[in-house]
């Protein structure tokens, strides 16, 4: 008899916890190849959801997906052109999983921190040159997957610091480290970047 009705009662507890909140972020990104040089800062513009799933009322593990569009128009310091005025953008989708800490405050106000992997797929890079460099001509959009320039799957580590006003709206503040397998064969481009969300509670 309680089996069963912990099966009937567990949907409904699960949905009254569980809550996908939409979120838009930007991030001011600094990339460096291996040998320590660094590119132009990148912005990048995300839109998605998350999922919070509360595990007690101080603590949460968050899933999400989103897009996010990074680009650059100004000097760029890898992708073997080392001293080349040019355009990079990339398109990606992402999947963060954090284990959050959160702190009651008054009036269902709450300060927490997340920290966790986000895993980040590259469905399009594109490189455009405003001057002709290494054969790469001015003003064509070039696909750096086709170059052999750039590969699908990266890894990041993220940690952010946030505050939510009761059930409006969730600020953070955020800083992500990680890896990305772009340049040649043998290079790895490091990032690092600052982040601000907003997640909206409802």
């Amino acid at each position: 008899m309680l089996p069963a009705l912990l099966l009937i009662l567990l949907p409904a507890f699960l949905s009254a916890q569980i809550k996908v909140h939409p979120v838009a972020e930007y991030d001011f990104q600094f990339r460096y190849n291996t040998s320590s040089k660094v590119a132009s800062p990148f912005h990048g513009i995300s839109a998605g959801a998350r999922v919070n799933i509360p595990t007690s009322n101080y603590f949460s593990f968050n899933l999400g997906l989103q897009y996010r569009y990074a680009f650059t128009n100004q000097t760029v310091a890898y992708y073997h052109i080392q001293k080349g005025d040019a355009s990079l953008s990339d398109h990606n989708l992402e999947a963060p999983v954090t284990f959050g800490v959160r702190l009651p405050l008054k009036s269902g106000r709450r300060l927490f921190i997340d920290l966790g992997p986000t895993a980040s797929f590259n469905m399009y890079s594109a490189l455009k040159p405003n001057i002709d460099v290494l054969g790469y001509r001015t003003g064509e959009s070039y696909d750096l997957h086709k170059a052999g320039k750039a590969q699908r799957w990266n890894l990041f580590g993220c940690g952010t610091l946030g505050y939510e006003f009761a059930d409006l709206l969730t600020v953070k503040a955020g800083y992500r480290f990680g890896f990305l397998n772009q340049g040649s064969e043998t290079e790895t481009i490091k990032i690092h970047s600052i982040t601000a969300a907003f997640i909206f509670n409802f």
